[in-house]
């Protein structure tokens, strides 16, 4: 071989390993750049598998809410609770046959043990809807109901045979029989099915409710 032939050969040989250094080199390259993006990209999947580790279901009413931090949800604290009856007006728990305490004409009324030193008078009816109370009754008490409407209680003395009752004053106050009151009367007995005093076996006097027909018997 020729040397000028040899030295193109030569030449053409170094061109060929230098055009494939460059081509390693670039491929080279490139790799450690799909394996940067690839540690980058399982840096990031990693991250979020984390964040998710530290996050939990929670359930809020009965509902499963996904995706909530358990660290920032909270159950509600406080709870529903109903009034009982107790907390109401005591005048809203009377009803017919209650025996109350009253002191004096504008004073509210507190049920009491019928035949006590407090019991003054009893419910005997209900006046709803307008209606009225019966036309002897002693005295009657409106009240409001919760849904703002009104009735009214209505009270007789509570007769008691044995017991006595102060009269003299704007209400019948209970009185023990062996003290001195001028407007005390004693309780004999009751008649029912009549209005005549006349009726009566024992005492001197009586009160008379014409209307639902019974005598009060009493004596001074």
């Amino acid at each position: 071989m020729s040397p000028r032939k040899a030295r193109a050969g030569i030449a053409l040989a170094g061109v060929v390993i230098v055009g494939a250094l460059a081509t390693a080199g670039a491929l080279a390259a490139v790799l450690s750049q799909v394996a940067e993006r690839r540690a980058a990209a399982v840096e990031n999947r990693g991250a979020t598998t984390t964040s998710v580790a530290t996050t939990e279901a929670v359930v809020i009413d009965g509902v499963v809410q996904p995706g909530i931090a358990a660290a920032t949800t909270s159950a509600p604290s406080t709870s529903l609770v109903h009034k009982t009856a107790s907390q109401g007006s005591p005048e809203l728990q009377l009803t017919v046959g209650d025996c109350v305490a009253v002191g004096g004409p504008d004073s509210g009324l507190a049920k009491t043990a019928c035949g006590s030193g407090t019991s003054a008078y009893t419910v005997t009816h209900l006046a709803t809807d307008g209606a009225p109370c019966p036309g002897d009754i002693d005295r009657s008490h409106r009240r409001t109901l919760p849904d703002g409407e009104h009735d009214a209680l209505c009270l007789d003395i509570a007769w008691v045979p044995g017991t006595c009752m102060d009269l003299s004053g704007d209400t019948a106050t209970p009185v023990d029989c062996t003290a001195a009151a001028p407007g005390r009367v004693r309780v004999v007995e009751i008649k029912r099915d009549t209005t005549d005093v006349n009726a009566c076996s024992a005492g001197d006097q009586g009160f008379v409710y014409a209307e639902r027909r019974y005598v009060v018997c009493v004596a001074s």
